[in-house]
Parts: structure tokens; C-alpha cells; sequence
């Protein structure tokens, strides 16, 4: 954890950093600066997770300093310090959500109950963001294992409950506007023919075939199956469109047409 104490008193400065257990608050590095201006260019590179700042400073007061922070680095927490407990200053700490408002002259146990809440904080922010990592890390992952789940249980049941819940995590993918797509439709040639009646060794290749594709959803009535696959650009539409061909002479010799449209 990175904290930046702001406040134009220097001797002020010097106490909090002799006098607050820092280790025991998890804090590893600590940086000070006297007015809010050096404050704006440290943090740029410094970043720092907690902001313990002075709000009384000439030329731009913590308030101030602690708005333009919060555009580049909304996450950092705020401790203030003032030596007025004015009904404004609260206000403005209430809306920067400010861990905590310190009154002067400080107590060194109090701002640390602070810096501990901060620190607090920052490390359940860090623990949910790097779960929510992890989740979204391995539903990438799966995509493809749910997608080709999905095909494979539409072309082999009438029963599609059991896939509602994989079309509910693909259901995102359609929502990407730049995203290219291609459709290809398997028609059985007998008129009397029911998808349903087919051999099995014909679903199986078709279940193959469709796997190779990062395919998206597939929708089937007794004659027609209707496969909707992703592109991420024109060029793969061009490369599925020549695999149509492929598939046309996979299924040559058996009861099953193919066709693509863009």
C-alpha cells in the first residue's frame, strides 16, 4: 500500500511520519508533499491507494485537490485533516466519500483507526477485483467448451432446457456491434425426412464439423438446421465461406444440403 500525505505544514508532515506505526498499518511506502499542486504531479506517477491531505492549504485547498484525484485516480481513498469542523467541509467529504475527517490538533491513534479503515478498504477492493478476474478469466476459457456444448445438444434433443443457461452466458456476445457473422443452413434433401430420424453417425460428423467453428448458437425445426458463427473480422468470413465448400463435400453423400449467407 502507497499513502501521499499533503499538508503545508511541514512539521506536521514529519510527525505523522515518525509517530504512525506504519508497518503494523500494511503500509510500505509513504511519500509527502507541501501543497496540493506537487500533489497533482506526484501522483501521476506515484499513484498512490490512500490520500491523508490537509484541507486548509493556500492556492487549492485537499477539497479542491481531492476532486481532480478522484478523475485520474477514483479509487484512492481519502483521509482529510482539518483544523475546522465547518458544516461545508463535511458536505464536501460526505460527496468525495472520504474514509474518514480528522480533526487538528491530531491524535496519532485516530488517524491511524483511519488509515487502517482505508487500508481496509483498498484490500477488499483488490480481493474482489482479482475474483472477478478470475471469473471472467475462466468463463473465457470455457467459452468454447459451452459453445460446442450448446450446438451438440440442439442437433441431439428436442430438449433445450438444458442449455438455457450456457445461451444465457453467450447472450452477451451479441451484443458486440463490430462483431461479423455468418449463418449456415443444413436442409435435409428427402422431403419426408425428419432431423429427428436421422442416423446418428450424421449427427456426430455434423457435431464436428460445426466444432471447428467458434460458432455461436444453432437453431433447428424437423428439417433445418440454422448455425449462426462469430467473425471477428471480414477476412474469417471469406475463410468460414470457403469451409461451406468442405462441408458441402463432407455431406456429399448423404441426405444433408448446406448453404452460407453473409
Amino acid at each position: 500500500m502507497k499513502i501521499l500525505i499533503v499538508d503545508d505544514e511541514i512539521s506536521t508532515r514529519n510527525g505523522l511520519k515518525k509517530y504512525i506505526h506504519w508497518d503494523m498499518l500494511g503500509i510500505d511506502e509513504i511519500q509527502d508533499v507541501g501543497n496540493a499542486f506537487d500533489a497533482i504531479d506526484l501522483s501521476k506517477t506515484y499513484q498512490p491507494d490512500i490520500i491523508l491531505s490537509d484541507i486548509c492549504m493556500p492556492g487549492m485547498d485537499g477539497i479542491q485537490l481531492c476532486r481532480q484525484l478522484r478523475q485520474h485516480q477514483p479509487n484512492c481513498r481519502i483521509i482529510f485533516l482539518s483544523g475546522y469542523s465547518e458544516k461545508e467541509y463535511l458536505k464536501a467529504a460526505i460527496a468525495l466519500s472520504a474514509v474518514s475527517y480528522v480533526e487538528k490538533p491530531i491524535e496519532i491513534p485516530e488517524v491511524e483507526h483511519a488509515i487502517k479503515a482505508a487500508v481496509e478498504q483498498c484490500l477488499q477492493e483488490q480481493n474482489q477485483k482479482r475474483e472477478l478476474e478470475n471469473i471472467n478469466q475462466t468463463l473465457i476459457n470455457s467459452l468454447s467448451l459451452i459453445k460446442n456444448r450448446v450446438v451438440s445438444t440442439l442437433i441431439s434433443s428436442r430438449n433445450t432446457d438444458a442449455v438455457e443457461h450456457d445461451l444465457k452466458l453467450l447472450d452477451n456476445l451479441f451484443q458486440k456491434k463490430e462483431d461479423f457473422y455468418l449463418v449456415i443452413i443444413f436442409k435435409l434433401k428427402n422431403e419426408s425426412a425428419h432431423w429427428q430420424q436421422e442416423d446418428s453417425n450424421i449427427k456426430s460428423s455434423l457435431a464436428g464439423v460445426l466444432s471447428a467453428f467458434e460458432h455461436i448458437i444453432t437453431y433447428k425445426d424437423s428439417r433445418h438446421l440454422i448455425s449462426i458463427i462469430s467473425c471477428d473480422n471480414a477476412a474469417d468470413l471469406k475463410s468460414h465461406g470457403r469451409a461451406i465448400s468442405a462441408i458441402n463435400q463432407a455431406f456429399a453423400s448423404e441426405s444433408i444440403d448446406s448453404d452460407g449467407m453473409y
